[in-house]
């Protein structure tokens, strides 16, 4: 076997394999005299078939096979011994190779393959974003406080509303002269006046309404925020994905009037602080003092809001390193690779996906790229056996105590789920990337009250 090389563009190579009959004739001939003693053919005797007649009935069909299994294993071996970084997966050059039952034929196939670029890490690039540590303030805390005397509250459905009470109904597409659009977008929402910022829209919404009745509104004036906006309209009611709403839709929603038909009205009556709310909030016998609730409600804020730190840092990190470092890629060649690959492509919806897909490319090369440099940063199955104990012990832990045995076997139907242990191993792959960029470049450490961090994330959701 002969392998060849050739570089045809910036960062795409060619290889090609010439397999000798040699190279699978044997393997051709073993597995043929195998099927021999197998197959019933009329005029033989079982396993006296020859073998020209076995090559003749199956010789292509093994050939093809053979084929197959040698070139996969070369083309990993030769990727494995240069030492390439490919993205994608190699796509073949080789159509319509024309095969013989024959076992004195040479066959050439040629594959192109996708190049990933040498590159540095800039781990000045993750001083950018500062790691915040979130302090509640009494502003944020008395608004928790109120929502959860609201989320314990009774709640009733009047026949009329007043304002402070959540809408809940229809919105529906309309066109330009104010018609309902047929299977146009539609789908049920929730109006509630606490999360509603349009002050247009919450004017509208105090005034008295009954079911049925009816209003018209932007979407930018129940999501000022794109990010909102597009989650809203890729799920429907029981959140499953519907569709993907790309920049170009995103706009076109933006700029479409919808009419809000209301179906029912919820009237949450806020709890007193007391006892009961005590109670239904952390459980009977808990909580007896004020000053304890709120103390309790600001300790589980302080855990929330700072877990939002850490993922704000290292998302602003990742976008900094994807976009900060010089990491150039085959994107006609990737975009032909995704096309032939997933089915639900094509060449006219492909460009809705490249972007995220060049993104998160990126990133796995920059990962592998650290896992490269510090054995520290991979995933171990120990690690993820390790985690999962972590968890199960967090939601378990009461009813399991200190018998092992116990934890052993939740542990093992844990870690059966396929998802679950993906959810694992990214979490777990995630704190080490990010243990491995604080010793190249420790985080900024900053201060900063719950109110302003909520604010900061507002004013960059979109």
């Amino acid at each position: 076997m002969e392998i060849t090389r050739e570089n045809t563009g910036d960062l795409l190579t060619t290889v090609t394999i010439n397999v000798a009959p040699e190279d699978y004739q044997d393997e051709v001939k073993r597995i043929l005299k195998d099927y021999s003693k197998r197959v019933n053919i009329k005029g033989f005797r079982q396993g006296k078939v020859p073998l020209s007649v076995m090559k003749k009935m199956y010789g292509k069909g093994v050939i093809v096979d053979e084929l197959n299994k040698i070139i996969s294993q070369a083309l990993e071996s030769y990727v494995q011994e240069q030492d390439l970084v490919i993205v994608g997966e190699p796509m073949p050059k080789t159509t319509n190779l024309e095969l013989e039952s024959e076992l004195d034929k040479s066959y050439s196939l040629s594959y192109e393959i996708g190049l990933a670029p040498d590159f540095e890490i800039d781990y000045g690039l993750a001083g950018q974003t500062p790691l915040y540590l979130v302090n509640i303030d009494e502003e944020i805390l008395n608004k928790e406080v109120q929502d959860m005397q609201k989320r314990f509250g009774p709640m009733t459905n009047p026949e009329e509303s007043q304002e402070g009470d959540i809408l809940f109904g229809k919105v529906s597409e309309l066109d330009a002269e104010g018609n309902l659009v047929e299977d146009g977008l539609a789908r049920m929402a929730a109006l509630n006046p606490d999360r509603v910022e349009d002050e247009a829209l919450k004017e509208i919404m105090g005034q008295p309404k009954k079911p049925e009745d009816t209003f018209d509104v932007k979407m930018e004036q129940i999501f000022p925020r794109n990010a909102d906006l597009r989650r809203f309209w890729e799920s429907n009611a029981q959140n499953e994905k519907v569709r993907n709403v790309n920049d170009e839709l995103l706009e076109e929603i933006k700029g479409k009037t919808f009419r809000f038909e209301l179906k029912r009205i919820n009237r949450i009556e806020p709890m007193e602080i007391g006892p009961e709310l005590f109670e239904k909030a952390f459980g009977e016998g808990e909580i007896t003092e004020e000053a304890d609730f709120r103390d309790r409600v600001s300790n589980d804020m302080d855990g929330f809001f700072n877990n939002e730190a850490t993922r704000y840092y290292r998302s602003n990190t990742i976008k900094s390193l994807i976009e900060g470092i010089e990491l150039p890629l085959p994107e006609e060649f990737l975009q032909s690779y995704l096309v032939q690959s997933r089915e639900q492509l094509t060449e006219e919806n492909v460009g809705e996906i490249m972007e995220s897909y060049l993104r998160s490319l990126r990133w796995r090369l920059i990962v592998e790229k650290m896992q490269k440099a510090d054995d520290t940063v991979k995933v171990a199955e120990e690690d993820l056996r390790e985690r999962a104990e972590e968890k199960v012990m967090a939601q378990f832990g009461a009813m399991i105590g200190e018998d092992q045995e116990r934890l052993d076997s939740f542990v093992s139907y844990y870690l059966r789920e396929e998802k679950i242990v993906q959810e694992i191993f990214d979490e777990v792959l995630e704190d080490r990337v990010f243990a491995h960029v604080a010793q190249e470049n420790p985080p900024v450490e900053e201060t900063i009250t719950a109110t302003e961090f909520m604010e900061k994330l507002k004013s960059e959701a979109d």
